[in-house]
């Protein structure tokens, strides 16, 4: 078979209105091509066969036998290519030169790809590359080959805790993974950095997150230790062998830092007691190390060796106010009685040799004081006998008159004189120049009624001076005056040889003088001053100095009492409890209740403990009955070395002083820091005191006054009172 088609036929071929041959989809064609692959040439005839059409049928049967060129181009392909992707990255770029196709009778052919073209980046994987040719007789060539891109991978971290990686999850190869291991008591054993290599393997191996490693505790001697483990949170337990006690912390912890907490404990030998080294009943407790002593009461020292047991003492005597109208007074009281329970002598001694003795007027301190001779210790039994003369009654004022009296050693001696007001005299057969005197039986001298000061111009000349108002400092200093000087002429001038008669010590009272402005022609009003506080270095001495000065200013006679410097008892019953008559009350209970009643008004100064009043204050006020107080006004002075001055105390102490019939006035007068603000005499730091005080105190003189006025002209209402 020719390889070559004759031009003859090839050109009537070309002339053929059927186009080409060699298609296999020509259906017009009576030769089969599905062999033209397989062979060469192929020899076709014009032997009719088939559903030719006629035309077709005709066309064939008159066509000369003819040759077709089957011979396919050669076409050659690379072969497949493997490709490893870079760092950090899942494709590549592949390239590649592209072939060519030659066919024998046309020569170099160009090609047609299927698939990306060379230069292109791939994806992970295989891709299939495809080339084709074809010749003029359409013979076609085809060839292949795949290009494989194959990204390195690690394996995932095995890792308990939290870590990151460029790249993300993927572990690619280049990937770089960083470990944390920053919780509170772990640490990171390992590289903390690893990067995934080319070959699929970690740089490095795989780190581990642990807990701290605080290593062995160590040993305990004369003990052991227990302990599951040494890591962080791991605690070791220390116990000591038999015979011994152990100190410090029992248990240590393994700490985030590495470290064990705190020093190891320490084994002592604890039955130290088995030889009974305590002495004279003394407890033994065995100790680490040691032991310890608990001296029964009277014993100190390590073994308790040492007595510091004073005498013991019972039966000692209350002091003692003496009322009598002699000149000496006979007083008796009990033996205290002293003994050692420890069995030691004692020496007893006072300074008086009997328990009864006869005493002048005065105050006297009986003593006895029992001396343990085997150490030296001393307990005394001290009590005070008062002798003082009875008192009398309250002298009383005549209308239109004032009285002047002492205001120095009342308790022994009370003398006064009576002087009619300017525009009174008193009548005939009566003078005022009596100096009427209390005397120890308790009835005043001379007796007799008291003299009327009568309006109106006396017939005898005066030699009581003449005045207005007592508060006028004029008129108070003559009133002075005039009553140092019938003292002085008295049978009593000898007092003032023995004691200061200070002219500027004296109360100046005044009687009744106008019912119908209800005016007191120049009575002094008297103020009761309460120092509530018996503490050590306590600031209430110089604030009560500070009210002293204040109240006297106002031309107020004033009554201090000072709880501590009374030693005022704790008062087992209120004196009200002791029946009408008080009989068998302890006597300063009686005298306070007296000065109670007397008074016009009465300031209280506090304290703030604990957001109330002290408690030796509410003992003094407890003491004594609502009718003592008798609607008699009082003032708050409170104090303290903070902010608030103490007026949680004045609250609580309003309602106590309520509760007694003595209404508060509405000024309260605080002071805050007072340590800051006041000298130990009294005075003022700040000027600023002087003026806060003020406003209590115009209350306090306006409504003692009043209540006064009042009670001249109105009974009290008795039944209204709680006690009597």
């Amino acid at each position: 078979m020719s390889s070559k088609v004759n031009t003859e036929l090839s050109e009537q071929m070309v002339l053929l209105p059927f186009g080409s041959f060699g298609d296999s989809s020509d259906n017009l064609s009576p030769c089969s091509f599905v062999d033209l692959y397989n062979a060469e040439f192929q020899q076709c005839t014009n032997s009719s066969g088939g559903n030719l059409l006629p035309t077709d049928i005709f066309f064939w049967q008159n066509l000369p036998a003819f040759t077709i060129y089957t011979t396919p181009p050669t076409i050659g392909c690379p072969g497949n290519v493997y490709v490893t992707a870079n760092q950090l990255e899942t494709s590549s770029v592949v390239s590649w030169t592209e072939p060519t196709a030659y066919d024998s009778k046309d020569g170099y052919l160009g090609t047609t790809r299927s698939g990306p073209a060379p230069g292109s980046r791939f994806s992970e994987g295989a891709t299939t590359i495809g080339y084709s040719a074809r010749d003029s007789a359409g013979n076609t060539a085809q060839c292949s080959f795949s290009v494989t891109v194959t990204v390195v991978r690690c394996p995932p971290p095995s890792y308990s805790g939290s870590y990151s990686c460029t790249g993300g999850t993927s572990y690619i190869y280049g990937a770089s993974c960083s470990f944390d291991c920053s919780a509170l008591g772990y640490e990171l054993i390992g590289q903390s950095t690893v990067t995934c290599l080319s070959s699929g393997h970690w740089s490095n191996s795989i780190p581990s997150c642990q807990r701290v490693n605080c290593g062995d505790p160590g040993v305990l001697t004369n003990g052991v230790p227990d302990f599951p483990g040494t890591r962080y949170e791991d605690v070791v337990t220390y116990t000591c062998n038999a015979g011994y006690n152990i100190t410090g912390d029992v248990n240590r912890r393994c700490q985030a830092t590495g470290l064990w907490s705190g020093p190891r404990p320490f084994c002592w030998y604890s039955i130290s007691c088995s030889s009974s080294p305590c002495l004279n009943a003394a407890t033994c407790t065995n100790t680490l190390g040691g032991f310890k002593c608990a001296c029964a009461p009277g014993w100190t020292g390590s073994v308790c060796e040492t007595d510091v047991q004073p005498p013991v003492m019972s039966n000692c005597q209350n002091s003692e106010t003496i009322l009598t109208s002699q000149p000496e007074a006979v007083a008796s009281w009990n033996i205290p009685s002293f003994h050692d329970p420890m069995g030691n002598q004692i020496k007893v001694q006072s300074n008086y040799p009997q328990n009864t003795s006869t005493f002048p007027w005065g105050d006297f301190t009986v003593q006895y004081s029992a001396l343990k001779l085997n150490n030296g210790l001393r307990t005394e039994c001290n009590f005070n006998l008062s002798v003082k003369p009875i008192p009398c009654p309250d002298l009383a004022i005549p209308p239109n008159a004032v009285k002047v009296c002492n205001d120095w050693n009342t308790d022994m001696l009370n003398m006064c004189v009576i002087v009619c007001q300017s525009g009174y005299f008193v009548p005939n057969g009566y003078s005022e120049d009596v100096l009427y005197v209390c005397g120890s039986s308790g009835n005043w001298s001379p007796a007799g009624p008291m003299p009327e000061c009568i309006a109106g111009t006396p017939s005898y000349i005066r030699n009581a001076p003449s005045f207005t108002d007592c508060n006028n400092s004029k008129s108070r200093s003559e009133l002075s005056l005039h009553f140092i000087d019938l003292l002085e002429r008295s049978n009593f001038a000898h007092i003032c040889k023995t004691t200061i008669c200070d002219a500027n010590n004296y109360s100046c009272r005044a009687g009744w003088s106008d019912p119908d402005t209800g005016k007191m022609a120049s009575d002094k009003l008297r103020v009761l001053l309460v120092l509530g506080s018996i503490r050590d270095g306590r600031q209430g001495l110089k604030v009560a100095k500070f009210m002293k000065k204040a109240l006297a200013t106002r031309n107020l006679e004033v009554i201090f009492y000072d709880l501590l410097e009374m030693d005022f008892p704790t008062v087992k019953q209120p004196v009200h409890f002791y029946g009408p008559d008080r009989s068998g009350a302890p006597q300063i209970l009686v005298d306070c209740e007296k000065t109670i009643q007397e008074v016009d008004a009465i300031v209280v100064v506090t304290p703030e403990y604990n957001n109330s009043i002290p408690a030796s204050l509410k003992n003094f006020l407890d003491a004594f009955p609502d009718s003592a107080f008798g609607f008699k006004p009082s003032g708050i002075t409170c104090y303290s070395q903070g902010t608030y001055g103490g007026l949680g105390a004045a609250i609580a102490l309003r309602t106590t002083l309520g509760i007694l019939a003595c209404p508060c006035v509405s000024r309260m007068f605080a002071i805050p820091y007072v340590q800051n603000v006041l000298d130990d005499d009294g005075n003022a730091l700040d000027d600023k005191l002087n003026t806060d005080v003020k406003p209590m105190l115009d209350q306090l003189v306006w409504a003692a006054t009043a209540v006064r006025n009042h009670r001249k002209c109105a009974e009290l209402p008795v039944s209204s009172f709680f006690g009597s």
